[in-house]
């Protein structure tokens, strides 16, 4: 997926109406959310042998794998960055529950990217892991200025799950 790809062309339908139709009631509103971020461990030496374009068709289903992850449990992807994405549970859709969605999302990214892994290992030859489980919690400001929605972080505390997901806890 090329990076300059808007967010609303890759979040689901059912979950960017509910986005847009709420988008007024967003306006400078101040949210607790969960950011989830995960890429590919090792992508540069994964595909440094490659041409761009068997790259980019070994990283594009990665990369949608990670999303229909962050999707299911309604958080939005807010940024696509090469081999990862930075994912926000709790904005602009608001859930109180939204770290445990983060939690939630984190190991399904990882064995969905799990069986993807394996395809590519059979298919390829080559190895590829995630590198998921990297939270941090923000208190936000919101500022609806077109899809998708800006932010500014107010406080920003970072932790990591991966403990608890590389610990049979998946």
């Amino acid at each position: 997926m090329p990076p300059a790809q808007a967010p609303l062309t890759y979040t689901p339908s059912y979950l960017a109406e509910k986005i847009l139709t709420s988008r007024s009631a967003l306006e400078g509103e101040r949210k607790q959310v969960t950011v989830l971020f995960a890429d590919l461990k090792g992508s540069t030496e994964l595909i440094r042998d490659l041409d761009p374009e068997a790259a980019q068709r070994l990283l594009d289903p990665a990369l949608q794998h990670m999303m229909e992850a962050v999707h299911r449990y309604e958080g939005t992807v807010n940024q696509v960055l090469g081999d990862g994405i930075m994912a926000l549970f709790g904005a602009p859709v608001a859930h109180e529950d939204h770290a445990a969605r983060a939690c939630y999302a984190a190991p399904a990214l990882q064995a969905a990217l799990r069986r993807y892994a394996e395809d590519v290992r059979r298919s390829h030859g080559l190895e590829m892991q995630d590198n998921a489980g990297q939270f941090a919690r923000l208190l936000l400001d919101s500022r609806v200025v077109d899809w998708p929605m800006s932010y500014n972080p107010i406080v920003v505390t970072l932790s990591s799950l991966k403990p608890f997901f590389f610990n049979g806890l998946t």
